[in-house]
């Protein structure tokens, strides 16, 4: 089993998001599964701005040349993605915001919507009540379910 581990922070040092990610890769290692992590901070991925709308097309691509590709190309090679998402000012990071609203730049058609979807994805958002991480929960639109993180990892150990 193949999981990917993405940090939205947009932290370069060792803070809440890379703690937590190294965690999961500490659990995990030496079962059955291969971890790999992606640290938004460290790619080059710009937001939308300053184009003709090319995504809209489904014959053209975006016009902006970065890293963004590569990181859906990840997701959809693991079977399984935890997306760690601070919390700043009652919402998602901005490289959070970057990455989903390229999307419609991804899911040009049917077959890659469907490849997106096999993959199991898990959201932990890094917050609390006071700093807003309700609204950010609803921005991300994740169901407010409380999950245990070792009992999810364990998932992936046990089958």
């Amino acid at each position: 089993m193949n999981i990917l581990v993405i940090s939205f922070s947009g932290r370069k040092g060792a803070g809440n998001c890379s703690k937590i990610s190294d965690f999961i890769q500490e659990h995990l290692h030496g079962h059955s599964v291969n971890v790999s992590s992606i640290r938004m901070a460290d790619l080059d991925i710009e937001s939308c701005t300053d184009c003709s709308y090319e995504c809209f097309d489904s014959l053209q691509k975006c016009p902006k040349v970065d890293d963004l590709n590569a990181v859906y190309e990840r997701i959809m090679e693991s079977d399984a993605t935890i997306m760690i998402i601070p919390v700043y000012s009652a919402a998602p990071p901005a490289l959070y915001f970057a990455w989903r609203e390229r999307s419609q730049s991804i899911f040009l058609t049917e077959e890659i919507c469907q490849k997106f979807d096999r993959v199991k994805k898990a959201f932990i958002i890094i917050g609390n009540k006071d700093a807003g991480a309700d609204g950010a929960v609803t921005i991300i639109n994740v169901p407010q379910v409380q999950i245990q993180l070792k009992r999810f990892l364990n998932m992936f150990i046990t089958g």
